[in-house]
């Protein structure tokens, strides 16, 4: 497999449409103006440099601008292309009138009341891994993949900017060491995606830390989700493994299933705010060993029939 290496002021995407399947694409150290779509499965990645004594880290950074995408992942690159040591960035001047603010972004009124469907299409994204039609600019034949994003950092820009969206069925995404920093989303799992996150980090998203949409689902294992609008919310399916949520503005963590069944077991993590069931029940999800203090709101909020199993409890406040 062939390693093509890009300096900054030339184009990643014209080097990705040259590379072959299984090639390797390294940036050198720079800020690249450009969005690029990975459409093929190659490895695009920051290049190893030398160390240098008392210099600053080198800087690789793609950066977007009027709000669209730096990175769009499609296509034959699902099936194991992968993202590792770069910095993805937006740059977009929101409109002369003022965006609709989310509820639990102002109050700690339920969070699940702050976004209507109309929302979802007004949301721009710095990374898209994609796959089928509906609702974006993207689109891909579906198959069966994984895509990695390893130790990047993705900042947002903006109430309505998410930070790393995964869309589309049979997407898989594994994302590991990641910074999600700022924006109104840091991570949204919709339309039948699904994506594993191990030691990341999401923190100071306006809207709120990560939202699982209906059909999404999401695995978070010893992750720190911290300061966001509402920690995670769950409409689709997510099981959160030692994990710390704490420093939401409104709910830790905010369940409002699809699921038809209506239990609660409660035995699990430490939870400081109390789990509150509200009267259509919990959902189809699971917490296991997390840390969920210091939320505005409740540590867990529960409104519609479902599942919700939280276990290795210290206690749980009511």
């Amino acid at each position: 497999m062939a390693v093509h290496r890009v300096s900054c002021g030339t184009s990643i995407s014209a080097t990705i449409c040259r590379a072959a399947e299984g090639d390797t694409v390294e940036l050198e150290p720079g800020v690249y103006t450009e969005n690029v779509l990975v459409d093929k499965r190659v490895h695009l990645c920051a290049a190893v440099m030398p160390p240098v004594e008392h210099a600053q880290p080198p800087r690789f950074e793609i950066q977007s601008t009027g709000g669209m995408p730096a990175v769009v992942v499609s296509g034959a690159a699902l099936k194991g292309g992968s993202l590792s040591g770069v910095t993805l960035s937006v740059t977009w001047e929101a409109p002369a009138a003022a965006p609709r603010r989310s509820k639990r972004a102002e109050t700690r009124q339920e969070p699940g009341e702050g976004r209507s469907a109309g929302d979802a299409e007004e949301e721009r994204a710095a990374c898209v891994v994609w796959c089928g039609g509906g609702g974006g600019s993207v689109h891909g034949d579906s198959m069966e993949g994984r895509f990695e994003i390893r130790g990047c950092t993705v900042r947002g820009a903006g109430e309505r900017m998410t930070g790393v969206h995964v869309s589309g069925a049979f997407v898989s995404v594994a994302m590991t060491e990641a910074t999600l920093r700022g924006g109104g989303w840091g991570l949204r799992c919709s339309g039948g995606g699904s994506v594993e996150c191990a030691s990341c980090v999401i923190t100071e998203c306006v809207m709120g830390g990560c939202s699982v949409e209906a059909g999404g689902h999401a695995s978070l294992t010893q992750c720190d989700v911290v300061a966001n609008g509402v920690g995670v919310e769950i409409v689709g399916s997510c099981a959160m493994t030692d994990c710390t949520i704490r420093e939401s503005a409104s709910d830790g963590i905010h369940l409002e299933s699809e699921s038809t069944s209506a239990e609660e077991r409660a035995a699990g993590s430490d939870v400081e705010g109390g789990v509150r069931a509200g009267t259509r029940g919990g959902g189809r999800s699971s917490v296991d060993g997390c840390d969920i203090r210091r939320n505005k709101g409740a540590g867990i909020r529960i409104r519609d029939f479902g599942t919700l199993a939280v276990t290795r409890t210290k206690g749980v406040q009511q």
